[in-house]
């Protein structure tokens, strides 16, 4: 498992990266660092429900922002 975590954050970092050309980077490059962020905890064991469900709640809160602007 730690082998899929270790590929994740190279590909999720790399993706971040990516971003910083785009329109919006400061978001999709958040989006990917949270990701790598998770992955990297997980190698070492570190990670907790607590950061997954504060992740979903701040995503699922900006999509449903999104969703509501004109």
């Amino acid at each position: 498992m730690k082998f899929i975590n270790a590929f994740f954050v190279i590909i999720f970092s790399i993706s971040a990266v990516i971003q910083y050309n785009d329109p919006d980077p400061l978001l999709w490059m958040a989006v990917y660092g949270y990701g790598a962020i998770v992955c990297l905890l997980a190698i070492f064991r570190k990670d907790k429900r607590i950061l997954h469900y504060l992740g979903i709640i701040i995503f699922l809160a900006y999509a449903l922002y999104l969703f509501f602007i004109p």
